[in-house]
C-alpha cells in the first residue's frame, strides 16, 4: 500500500455527516502528526481553522493572502471574519 508524504483533498469535508467529518478530521490529525502534509481546498473555515497551520485565500483565482492561521486572522476572532475582510464582502 503507498504511503505518501503528501496528499491533496478538495473540499473532503463537503456531504460528510457529523460522524464522518470527525473521524476524517482525527485520520488527518493522525497522518500530519506522523509527518505527513495535507494540502487541503476548503470553504468550510472552522474546519480549516482547527486543521490547518497554514491558510491562503483566494479571490478570482488569484491568492490574495497566506499565513499562519493567526496571521490571516489578525484582529478578527475567526477566519471567516478574516476572510470577509480580506475579500471586502
Amino acid at each position: 500500500m503507498h504511503e505518501p508524504s503528501l496528499v491533496f483533498l478538495d473540499e473532503p469535508f463537503i456531504n460528510l455527516d457529523p460522524i464522518y467529518q470527525r473521524k476524517l478530521r482525527e485520520f488527518l490529525q493522525e497522518y500530519i502528526e506522523g509527518g505527513g502534509t495535507v494540502f487541503m481546498a476548503s470553504h468550510l473555515l472552522d474546519i480549516a481553522e482547527k486543521l490547518c497551520d497554514r491558510v491562503a485565500v483566494i479571490q478570482d483565482g488569484a491568492i490574495v493572502a497566506t499565513g499562519s492561521v493567526d496571521e490571516i486572522r489578525g484582529p478578527e476572532s475567526n477566519l471567516e471574519t478574516a476572510f470577509l475582510r480580506i475579500v471586502g464582502a
